[in-house]
């Protein structure tokens, strides 16, 4: 039950959105501090006045790495495809320069219609490129 509460407030605190670069180590750091008085800030010292940090930010920074290792090891490998420049080049073309980002603007419906237009112009530039 430790571990499971444990893991909560790591979640709690930042751990996933570290682990998938959205948040700095800097800010885990201040973050995990706020919830265990025993672990450093990034400064080195503990969060809350008159607390001193049991550990170094060197021996957290390293037990955290260990910890996005094994995530990242066990987390399948997904490839995005990028876009051909010459595919986006001919898009853009044949949309007047709406391209890929631009179908959200009109919002709604129209969206939807202008989307569909691209998709269509997308093989349309993919059958002429394989032959």
């Amino acid at each position: 039950m430790q571990d499971r509460m444990g893991c909560y407030l790591l979640g709690q605190r930042g751990i996933d959105k570290w682990l998938s670069g959205r948040l700095k180590l800097e800010s885990l750091l201040d973050n995990l501090a706020r919830e265990w008085a025993s672990l450093p800030t990034f400064n080195g010292i503990g969060y809350y006045s008159g607390q001193n940090a049991s550990v170094s930010v060197m021996q957290v920074t390293a037990a955290l790495s260990e910890v996005k290792r094994l995530h990242e090891a066990g987390q399948p490998k997904i490839e995005v495809p990028v876009v051909p420049e010459a595919v986006d080049k001919a898009v853009k073309q044949q949309t007047d320069g709406w391209g890929w980002s631009g179908i959200g603007i009109a919002g709604g419906l129209v969206a939807l219609v202008v989307g569909l237009s691209i998709i269509r112009r997308v093989k349309a530039i993919r059958a002429e490129a394989a032959t």
